[in-house]
């Protein structure tokens, strides 16, 4: 019986040793250089996510207890060399999960979950962000670690074979041992279950993050189907969207353009205003863009709804905010349900095209274009494969070259777009004139190589015919960690250029007041059509300096920025974990707002 116990102990203890070591693992590949990060952080970290590791490491143990109980109860031998395969496997699939997270974590700013399964469908793109240096980075921990702890197995946790086999006591004790399990395994005794609240103890978002057990962290979401928020009343959420909303459509002192200009809208993969100077970025890195944008109305504090592709380019052309745990691409129903500027347009009789180098089934993100039954896609799949040369695709300088000729030649009025894609992870591009020394070199000269493109597109737009009759609207899907290392819910992050100009646009002015992704396709209806559409129930014009501020949100929290400061609501954890606003009854203001908006897009999303 002694030795029994031994065993139990034995697995639970290698378990919770287990992921404390990939914590540490964690830390060293994310926390560096953050922050207000230090070693307290780890084990600060360490000792409030031990209720978490405990409870997976009671779920493996209480698997190995069963097969232990059948083990003594049967005699047969089979049953112990199953618990040692049992625990290889499990020492193997976690150690590489954990590894492969951490290192995501670095691009990504929260734990895998259960929302990786949307970019799954398409591998080659899924996989494309990835370089040599995160392969080998996860292929040597893994080796590593795996084998370090598959020595330690077999040395510490192993079962012995034996021919002596205990008495039905000791099987009455691991039936005992299974029963105390359920404690650690659903957090205790308390009436709440663990949740990932359970393990939240600090300000500081990254040291939150480090607490969470990544393993439990997928399992859960993996058990979540309704993804509803709930962090205000409905009635409270109907009350703060309808003062907003009827605020927005009060505003009628917007540009006119007429209802037969043509929209040409270009959206920037990864632009972050960190790297265009005439916003406050990085010199040299956007000369072409930082030209255009003194030609026309800029927008200095624009922001993006979200932090992904396909959440920025949902927002772009429907204008419902992003969910921090949900989206609209994942039910065709709901975004078809949703409004969508080019099925408004083609309404009017524009002819409406979307070109982009890559493949549209990556996130679902052809579904946009579905629902607003767009009339021409242009994909990778129109190219010659000898053309198809990019990690992505078709690159940035090919694209162009191709929209430009399509357009100049195509039925007006037209709505068209082209989305890039050299810009993004790995930056697989041609070879440019940008020398840099900043560890961000290959970033930076990705920017740089389409920021070039984008200028020659520009140049030859404006000796074109149709540059008299059009608008075009230049921006980002989202910004990016970089430069700075910036923290997932960084303002800086979200920030993205904005420029409106074109023939039509006779004027240069630059407003400094904030705006966001939602309210783009609202203000070009305005322009074009003269209207304000209410379908929009999450947009206000660009030019309505009045309502200055931007919602923003990432996969577990929920931001707003406006001229007083910021505030960063954490869902998971029920807090704010940010809080620049001065003075308690501007901060009880702008919570109300943000929290109230948050849950009525939520409300608004389950009711599609």
């Amino acid at each position: 019986m002694r030795q029994v116990s031994i065993n139990v102990l034995k697995w639970f203890g290698f378990y919770v040793l287990y992921f404390q070591v990939f914590r540490v693992v964690f830390f060293f590949l994310n926390g560096i250089g953050s922050p207000n990060v230090t070693l307290a952080s780890l084990t600060q970290s360490a000792y409030h996510g031990l209720i978490m590791d405990f409870s997976i490491a009671a779920y493996v143990t209480m698997v190995n207890v069963i097969l232990y109980l059948l083990l003594l109860v049967s005699r047969l031998q089979v049953l112990g060399r199953l618990i040692t395969v049992f625990n290889r496997v499990i020492i193997l699939t976690f150690g590489v999960f954990l590894v492969i997270n951490a290192r995501l974590f670095n691009y990504w700013g929260y734990h895998i979950d259960a929302s990786i399964l949307k970019y799954l469908a398409t591998p080659k793109e899924a996989m494309a962000s990835a370089s040599f240096k995160d392969w080998f980075i996860v292929i040597a921990i893994s080796v590593i670690l795996v084998g370090l702890f598959e020595l330690v197995y077999s040395w510490a946790c192993r079962v012995k074979k034996s021919s002596q086999f205990p008495t039905r006591w000791a099987a009455l004790l691991l039936i005992l041992f299974a029963g105390v399990l359920i404690l650690p395994i659903r957090g205790g005794t308390g009436v709440a279950a663990l949740s990932v609240s359970s393990v939240y103890f600090s300000k500081n978002n990254f040291e939150n993050q480090l607490a969470i057990n990544p393993v439990w962290n997928a399992v859960f979401s993996l058990t979540v189907k309704n993804h509803k928020l709930q962090v205000s009343t409905k009635e409270e959420a109907n009350s703060v969207q309808k003062e907003l909303s009827e605020e927005s459509l009060k505003y009628k002192n917007y540009k006119k353009l007429g209802a037969e200009t043509n929209v040409i809208l270009i959206v920037l993969e990864s632009f972050t205003a960190n790297v265009v100077s005439s916003i406050g970025g990085f010199d040299s890195i956007t000369p072409e863009l930082n030209k255009w944008m003194s030609k026309g109305i800029s927008f200095h504090n624009c922001y993006s709804s979200g932090d992904r592709s396909d959440k920025g380019l949902t927002t772009l052309f429907t204008g419902f905010p992003s969910l921090p745990n949900d989206r609209l691409l994942s039910y065709p129903r709901k975004l078809q349900a949703a409004p969508n500027v080019y099925r408004n347009f083609n309404k009017e009789g524009y002819f409406t095209s979307f070109y982009y180098g890559g493949n549209l089934d990556f996130a679902n993100i052809g579904l946009i274009f579905n629902a607003g039954e767009v009339d021409k896609l242009v994909t990778e799949d129109d190219f010659n494969t000898s053309l198809n040369s990019g990690k992505w695709g078709v690159r940035d300088g090919i694209m162009f070259n191709q929209f430009t000729k399509d357009i100049t030649s195509q039925k007006q009025p037209f709505f068209s777009t082209l989305y890039t894609l050299s810009s993004h992870e790995p930056f697989d591009i041609p070879a440019v004139s940008f020398e840099s020394e900043h560890r961000l070199e290959r970033f930076f000269k990705a920017v740089y190589y389409t920021d070039s493109c984008l200028g020659a597109f520009m140049n030859k737009l404006e000796r074109s015919e149709i540059w008299s009759n059009s608008v075009v609207i230049i921006t980002s899907d989202h910004g990016v960690k970089n430069p700075g290392n910036l923290v997932t819910c960084s303002p800086r992050k979200f920030r993205i250029p904005l420029l409106i100009t074109g023939g039509v646009i006779d004027t240069s002015l630059e407003y400094s007041h904030f705006v966001s992704h939602t309210d783009i396709p609202y203000t070009v209806e305005q322009m074009i059509f003269g209207r304000n559409n209410s379908e929009y129930q999450f947009s206000k014009s660009l030019f309505d300096s009045s309502q200055s501020y931007a919602h923003y949100y990432y996969q577990t929290g929920a931001a707003m920025i406006n001229n007083d400061g910021c505030i960063v609501y954490d869902i998971p954890g029920g807090q704010y974990i940010v809080n620049r606003i001065e003075g308690d009854s501007l901060f009880n203001k702008y919570s109300r707002q943000l929290l109230g908006i948050s849950q009525k897009v939520s409300d608004v999303f389950n009711s599609y």
